[in-house]
């Protein structure tokens, strides 16, 4: 019966691990952009190998034409987005490690809302490169413009509310309030846990 408990609990202390390795595995920057990335590049694909299901003239009539316009301003705009946005955390994360402390960098580093947003533009921008190199290489027929045409639409509309979230949220990271909200949060959430 003991050695029966003692599997249990070996069991558990190995889903335990295997979960904390999965948490600080999907907190790194690098995993939500990776995710955003590969859902642009399917979602230009998709566009591409899309079969003609849409009535004739659907994609002249919306005027799908303009979605290599629209993907060279997405591309240009994303890059200089990305390295304000950049810019303005390792800002953010000196400020909070000078006056608080130095541990607090690793907290803000893994805080959602900067990784959704940044992976959001990071996202639209590798969407945005795909979808020109497939339209310069005559992928597309017209109703892989009109679908990516609307796909476009639905990453033009998620960069607009990531980017009005994205500003709001700027105007008090790093600040000292804000920073300790946060180590208290997760210090709650160790001791929960605990």
């Amino acid at each position: 019966r003991s050695r029966g408990l003692g599997d249990v609990y070996k069991r558990q202390l190995m889903n335990s691990r295997l979960r904390w390795i999965a948490a600080q595995f999907t907190r790194r920057l690098w995993f939500r952009a990776g995710l955003f990335g590969i859902v642009a590049i399917v979602a230009a694909l998709v566009s591409a190998f899309a079969p003609p299901f849409l009535p004739e003239g659907m994609a002249t009539a919306v005027g799908a034409e303009a979605v290599e316009d629209i993907l060279g301003i997405l591309a240009s705009s994303m890059l200089v987005v990305v390295t304000f946005s950049l810019g303005t955390m390792v800002s953010a994360f000196s400020a909070a490690s000078s006056n608080a402390t130095p541990r607090v960098s690793k907290i803000l580093i893994q805080d959602p809302t900067s990784q959704n947003a940044l992976a959001t533009f990071i996202g639209a921008f590798i969407f945005s490169l795909i979808g020109i190199i497939a339209l310069s290489s005559k992928t597309y027929g017209e109703n892989g413009r009109f679908i990516l045409f609307v796909i476009t639409i639905f990453v033009v509309f998620t960069i607009l509310t990531t980017f009005f979230k994205w500003i709001d949220y700027l105007s008090h990271l790093g600040r000292l309030g804000d920073v300790l909200d946060k180590v208290e949060r997760t210090a709650v959430r160790s001791l929960q846990a605990r």
